[in-house]
């Protein structure tokens, strides 16, 4: 069964000055999806991801269930849309619980109160990525990832249907990279949600994600399901390296074991300079 395409990202193009980073990125993401996209530094998924979110000026357009969130006020995108950023500046006076309540300043005026169902809504989605424990404790003083719990708690109380993640798993130990991205699974799975991650390991790509995108030079050089895409060609070609292939016969999903490139394709990364 195909299913409607709740994201529609259309002929994306992005450049800085005369240097090209995004050329005619365009890819549909289902509702409940998972879409990964991968690639190396400076392929441009900092910059897609951004364009998505509109934080970045850029010639194409992004679609969210047929509407254009470019013609979006950023109050009116930030109830569609949440982000989580690889790295995020220092919240050094609030508490977990305070970092979890700014996702409902897209649906409050600016001096309004926190009703009973804004309460309850901040401490279920505590509970939900396992925090009321720490609801009291300093934003600043949390384990990496339980920072990244806390800001996939904000965007659940935001109340936006699709969650853009840039890196979210980066630095983290593997214990937390997979309570991360298994959290990110259920999301999609129980409530819906449609989201897209950037990711470095193909392994992760392979367990978590619906469907991936490989970004080569701002170019999109594969897109379909982990199974299909990731293949030793395009590893060799996009990653510059050697690589074993096989289906785990616990879970069904490849694994993927890199090696130096023999060959060596230093002259392919050498333009992969810009994010």
């Amino acid at each position: 069964m195909v299913l409607k395409p709740a994201l529609r990202v259309e002929n994306i193009n992005y450049h800085i000055e005369k240097h090209h980073i995004l050329s005619g990125v365009s890819f549909d993401v289902a509702q409940g999806q998972i879409f990964g996209l991968l690639g190396p530094n400076g392929a441009g998924k900092s910059s897609l991801l951004n364009a998505i979110a509109g934080l970045t000026d850029f010639d194409g357009d992004v679609f969210w269930r047929d509407e254009s969130l470019r013609r979006l006020s950023a109050q009116q995108r930030a109830k569609k849309l949440a982000v989580v950023h690889q790295t995020n500046a220092p919240i050094f006076a609030l508490t977990t619980e305070q970092v979890v309540a700014m996702g409902l300043l897209p649906h409050k005026s600016l001096l309004s109160r926190h009703s009973r169902h804004d309460k309850k809504s901040v401490s279920q989605a505590l509970d939900y990525v396992g925090l009321q424990h720490k609801r009291t404790q300093a934003f600043s003083a949390l384990s990496g990832g339980e920072q990244q719990r806390c800001l996939i708690g904000r965007a659940l109380v935001q109340q936006a249907s699709l969650l853009v993640l840039d890196e979210p798993v980066n630095h983290l130990d593997v214990y937390y990279q997979h309570q991360i991205l298994g959290l990110l699974k259920t999301l999609a799975k129980t409530q819906g949600k449609t989201i897209v991650i950037s990711l470095h390991d193909l392994n992760l790509a392979s367990k978590y994600c619906d469907t991936i995108g490989v970004l080569q030079r701002g170019q999109l050089r594969a897109i379909g399901a982990p199974e299909t895409e990731i293949t030793h060609e395009l590893i060799q070609h996009v990653f510059s390296v050697d690589s074993d292939i096989r289906t785990s016969t616990k879970d069904g999903r490849i694994k993927v074991d890199l090696y130096p490139s023999i060959e060596g394709h230093s002259s392919s990364r050498s333009e992969d300079t810009l994010q």
